[in-house]
């Protein structure tokens, strides 16, 4: 799981299959899965993993990752 930020100011974690997707075998494959994937809005979980606490929208601007939270 990833720390991240909801869209509602709620720090949590967000699963990085559904964050990051699959390894695109080729440049082209990559392009369209991201061209159908995104924007997207995955859930923000609690530390435990189960109970979701708020959203993470990818590719839309509003969500920080872990390297980004707690930065100035």
């Amino acid at each position: 799981m990833v720390l991240v930020q909801a869209t509602n100011g709620k720090q949590g974690y967000a699963y990085a299959r559904q964050l990051y997707g699959p390894t695109p075998k080729n440049p082209r494959q990559a392009m369209t899965w991201a061209s159908t994937h995104y924007p997207n809005t995955i859930p923000v979980y609690a530390q435990n993993g189960t109970t979701i606490i708020g959203h993470f929208v990818i590719g839309g601007g509003t969500g920080l990752t872990s390297n980004s939270v707690g930065s100035p």
